[in-house]
C-alpha cells in the first residue's frame, strides 16, 4: 500500500470496526432490555403478590370480625349452661331469668332449653309441642360438643337463625353424660352486615357459605334459601368456576384465584371460619387489582419501544453503511486494480533500462583496461541501480501482496547450500562494517527441503541486513535449528524450522516495535534510515504470514534486537536435479544490438 492510497484493509478494518461498535452497541441495548424485561415481571408479580394479599387480608377481616363475634356468644351460652337454673332444667324457674339475659345481652333472638328427648322450651314460645331432635346442632350437644350451626329455619318462629349449641351437665360427679341441651339463637342479620361490608373497589362483593355449600349471605336472591324456596347449594350449580370455589370453601381451604365469574374475571379470596363450619368469599373485579400495575405496564412499554426503536435504528444505520461500504470497496477494488496496473506497468519501463544500466555496470567492473577512478565510478554506478531496483521490487512485491496476486512456488534445494549462500553475503556486509557475524547451524538438519527459495531468502537477507545495518559494534548472530518433527503428510517429512537474528545494535524502544512492521516506516537514528526503503519489514512479515506464521521481536535500547520465527518445511529428495538445472547458464560476455526503437539493449550470451 502507498502511503496515503485508499485500500481495501482500511475498508475492511473500519467495516469490522464499525460492525464490533454496532454489534456492542445492539447486545448492550437487548442485554439490558432483557434484563429490564425480566426486573419488569419480577417487580409486577411482587406487585400483584402484594395487591393479592391485601384483598386477601380485607376478607380476614371481615372472618376475624365475625369469629371474635361468635365466640363471645359462643362463651355466653356455655355460661348460662352452666348455671343452676339452667341445669334444674325446670322452665318455671329459668324462663325469667332467661327472658331477662336476652334483653340483657340484646344480640340473642332466644334462648332454648332441650330435653334428651328432643322437646324444648324457649324464650319466645315458652313450652313446644314441636321435636327438633333430627337436628345436628342438638345430636352434636347431647354428645357432649358444644358448636355452632348452619343457618337454618326455626320450627318455632319460620325465622333464619343459627343455634349456638352446647351441653347440660349434671352436677352428679357420677353422671357424665348431658341431661340436656341449651343453646341460644341468634339472627343471621349480624353476620350478613359484616359480610356485606367487605368490598374492594367498585362492583366487588362479598357472600358466605355454609358446610353443604348453601349460601348464608350473598348478593343475589336467588341462592339464599327461604322456607317457599330452598336454594341449590353451589356445589351443584352449572356454573364451573363458581363451583369450583365453592368445592375450595367447603373443604375449609383458603386462597385467592383469578376465575371466570359470570363471563367476567374476577379475583376471588376466600377464608375458612375456625368457631363455624363456614367460609367467606369476596370477589374482586381484576381492574380494581391490576389497574395499580398500569404504571409498571407504561414504564414496561415505553422501555420496549426504545428498545425496538433502537435496534431498527441501528438496522438502518447497518444496512446505510453496508451499502456505503460496498461502493467504497468498489471503487477501493478499481483503485487498486488501476495503482496495481500502474505499478506493473511501469516497473516492467524502468526495469528495462535499469537492467541495460546494472549489466553494463557489472561487466564493466570485471574489465582490467578500467583504471581505479573510473572502477570507483562504474561501482556507484552499480550500487545505485542496485538501490534502484531493490526499491522498484519492494514496492511491487508490497502491491502483489496486498492485491493478493503474489504467490508462494516452492521447489527443492540443497538447504545446507542455501543457508551457506546466505551466510556468506552476510558475512562479506558484516566484514565492511568491521563487526562479528555468528553463523550457527543444527546438525540435524534436512538436506534437501521444499520451499520457496526466492522468498526464503528475501526474508533472511532482510532480517539479516537490518541487523547489520543497525549494529555498529558487537555482532550478528544466524541461528537455525530444528524445533521438532512434524507428523507425516503421505511420503513426506515434514520439519518445524526455527530462524532467528540476533544483534547487538541499536534496539528498538516499546512504542517503536507498535510501527516497525508498517510500510514505510524506519526506526533508529537518520544516517540508517537512509540506507533502506522503509518497505523490507513489511513485505518480510507478510512473506512469512504467508508461509503460516509470523515474525516475533525481543528488543532493548542500547542491548540489540533479536527476531525470529518458525516455519514448517517439507522435506525434499529431488534437491540434486534442481541445483543441475539452476547451473546450466551463466553470463560469459555481452554484444550490442541496434534495436528499432532506436536505443541499445544489452544481449547476454548464455553459455549452453
Amino acid at each position: 500500500m502507498i502511503q496515503g492510497n485508499y485500500s481495501p484493509s482500511d475498508t475492511k478494518i473500519y467495516s469490522s470496526r464499525n460492525l464490533l461498535i454496532r454489534f456492542i452497541l445492539g447486545g448492550t441495548t437487548l442485554i439490558v432490555s432483557i434484563s429490564a424485561y425480566f426486573s419488569y415481571q419480577a417487580a409486577r408479580k411482587i406487585t400483584l403478590e402484594d395487591l393479592r394479599v391485601k384483598a386477601f387480608l380485607e376478607v380476614q377481616r371481615g372472618v376475624d370480625e365475625i369469629e371474635e363475634w361468635l365466640h363471645v356468644r359462643k362463651v355466653e351460652v356455655q355460661t348460662l349452661a352452666h348455671t343452676s337454673t339452667v341445669r334444674s332444667l325446670d322452665w318455671s324457674l329459668a324462663e325469667p331469668y332467661l327472658k331477662s339475659e336476652v334483653e340483657r345481652i340484646d344480640e340473642f333472638f332466644f334462648f332454648q332449653i332441650v330435653t334428651p328427648d328432643g322437646s324444648y322450651f324457649n324464650t319466645k314460645v315458652g313450652r313446644s309441642n314441636k321435636n327438633i331432635k333430627d337436628r345436628d346442632y342438638f345430636q352434636k350437644a347431647i354428645a357432649g360438643k358444644s358448636n355452632i350451626s348452619d343457618p337454618f329455619i326455626s320450627r318455632s318462629t319460620g325465622i333464619p337463625l343459627i343455634a349456638i349449641a352446647t351441653p347440660i351437665w349434671s352436677d352428679s360427679p357420677t353422671n357424665r353424660s348431658p341431661i340436656g341441651v341449651f343453646h341460644g339463637n341468634v339472627k343471621v342479620d349480624r353476620i350478613a352486615k359484616v359480610v356485606n361490608s367487605l368490598h374492594y373497589g367498585n362492583n366487588s362483593y362479598a357472600f358466605a357459605l355454609n358446610s353443604q355449600g348453601e349460601a348464608i349471605v350473598h348478593p343475589n336472591s336467588t341462592l339464599m334459601s327461604t322456607v317457599e324456596k330452598p336454594a341449590p347449594s353451589l356445589l351443584k350449580i352449572p356454573d364451573r368456576n363458581l363451583n369450583a370455589i365453592a368445592q375450595q370453601m367447603v373443604k375449609k381451604q383458603q386462597g385467592i384465584q383469578l376465575r371466570e365469574i359470570d363471563g367476567t374475571k374476577m379475583y376471588v379470596a376466600y377464608v375458612p371460619l375456625r368457631e363455624a363450619n363456614w367460609s367467606v368469599a369476596l370477589v374482586i373485579p381484576r381492574q380494581n387489582i391490576e389497574s395499580r400495575l398500569q404504571f409498571l405496564d407504561l414504564i414496561a412499554l415505553i422501555v420496549g419501544g426504545l428498545t425496538v426503536t433502537m435496534i431498527a435504528v441501528l438496522w438502518q444505520v447497518q444496512a446505510f453503511e453496508q451499502a456505503q461500504l460496498k461502493k467504497s470497496k468498489a471503487a477501493a477494488d478499481t483503485a487498486n486494480r488501476a495503482k496495481s496496473e500502474f505499478l506493473a506497468n511501469m516497473s516492467h519501463e524502468l526495469r528495462t533500462p535499469l537492467n541495460g544500466i546494472l549489466g553494463c555496470a557489472q561487466i564493466l567492473l570485471r574489465s582490467k583496461a578500467l583504471s581505479e577512478p573510473e572502477q570507483y565510478h562504474v561501482n556507484i554506478i552499480e550500487q545505485c541501480g542496485s538501490h534502484l531496483l531493490t526499491l522498484i521490487n519492494d514496492i511491487l512485491d508490497l502491491s502483489k501482496i496486498e492485491a493478493r496476486k503474489l504467490e508462494l512456488h516452492p521447489q527443492d534445494v540443497h538447504f545446507p547450500s542455501f543457508l551457506q549462500g546466505i551466510g556468506e553475503i552476510c558475512q562479506i556486509r558484516a566484514e565492511q562494517k568491521g563487526i562479528l557475524f555468528v553463523y550457527e547451524l543444527a546438525s540435524h538438519l534436512p538436506t534437501g527441503v521444499h520451499v520457496d527459495v526466492k522468498r526464503l531468502r528475501q526474508i533472511l537477507l532482510n532480517l539479516l541486513g537490518n541487523a547489520i545495518k543497525f549494529t555498529d559494534e558487537g555482532k550478528v548472530s544466524f541461528k537455525v535449528e530444528v524445533i521438532e518433527r512434524l507428523p507425516a503428510d503421505g511420503q513426506t517429512e515434514k520439519y518445524r524450522i526455527h530462524f532467528s537474528v540476533k544483534d547487538t545494535g541499536i534496539g528498538i524502544t516499546p512504542t517503536q516495535l507498535d510501527n516497525i512492521f508498517l510500510p514505510f516506516e524506519q526506526v533508529g537514528e537518520k544516517k540508517h534510515q537512509i540506507e533502506g526503503t522503509g518497505l523490507g519489514l513489511a513485505i518480510t512479515r507478510q512473506l512469512v504470514q504467508m508461509m503460516g506464521s509470523d515474525i516475533q521481536v525481543k528488543s532493548e535500547i542500547g542491548q540489540g534486537s533479536t527476531f525470529w520465527f518458525e516455519i514448517a518445511i517439507a522435506e525434499a529428495s529431488e534437491w540434486v536435479q534442481s541445483a543441475m538445472a539452476a547451473s546450466k547458464g551463466q553470463i560469459i560476455g555481452f554484444e550490442i544490438v541496434r534495436a528499432p526503437s532506436s536505443w541499445w539493449t544489452i544481449a547476454g550470451r548464455i553459455a549452453q
